[in-house]
């Protein structure tokens, strides 16, 4: 029998995990901060990848727009990282 968890590590380890691991693990507040980055960064590799016939233009704007509704649940809910388990988003 398996024993389902939520880290991806779970069934690596018979005890569970300690307190201050998952504390010191947790990126979430570091996430919150660098999503607007990393937004922008995904709509700039995006853009490259159109530009070099990778994506076509109707993918790459799909993709910009998708990512434009992302940033803006995160600029109008800044709680939205609550939601989220302590795990690398």
């Amino acid at each position: 029998m398996t024993t389902q968890t939520n880290q991806s590590w779970g069934g690596r380890f018979s005890e569970p995990t300690d307190e201050f691991v998952k504390i010191f693990g947790a990126s979430v507040f570091f996430d919150k901060i660098l999503a607007p980055y990393d937004i922008q960064g995904s709509i700039a590799h995006a853009t490259m990848l159109s530009e070099v016939g990778i994506l076509t233009m109707e993918e790459k704007d799909q993709i910009i727009i998708g990512l434009n509704q992302i940033s803006d649940v995160i600029l109008s809910t800044p709680s939205c990282f609550n939601l989220i388990l302590p795990l690398d988003i």
